[in-house]
């Protein structure tokens, strides 16, 4: 049979983000991880986004640095993740959201339209 590749298990992640799990997120990264499948960088921004749904600014800084960490620099998608991560919050941390743009910024990721919403709930929620 076909073994899963890097994007089938991003999808799977991908739908544990929608559903606000991060657990399961995590368990199917370390499944991955088990059977030497490399992460891609969606893959990253969908465990930071499995945070997103429930305002864990804490999770989704800790997969934006594991990102950091391993040979895939966190892209524009993945910054994004983490500032509406911070706009979930309760309350919205705008001051988090906004430091997470500056390292974006510094990194040379142009922000989309999607990362200034983000950013513009997170600080104007806060």
């Amino acid at each position: 049979g076909l073994a899963p590749n890097s994007e089938s298990y991003t999808a799977v992640i991908g739908g544990c983000a929608t559903a606000s799990d991060p657990a399961s997120a995590e368990r199917w990264f370390e499944l991955m991880e088990e059977r030497h499948v490399p992460p891609i960088p969606a893959t990253y921004g969908a465990m930071i986004s499995s945070f997103a749904g429930r305002g864990d600014v804490g999770g989704a800084r800790r997969w934006l640095s594991r990102m950091a960490h391993s040979r895939q620099a966190p892209d524009e998608a993945a910054y994004t993740a983490a500032i509406r991560c911070c706009a979930n919050a309760q309350p919205p941390d705008g001051g988090e959201a906004q430091q997470l743009f500056r390292e974006m910024r510094e990194s040379q990721i142009q922000p989309t339209s999607g990362s200034l919403i983000a950013l513009a709930s997170a600080v104007g929620s806060s």
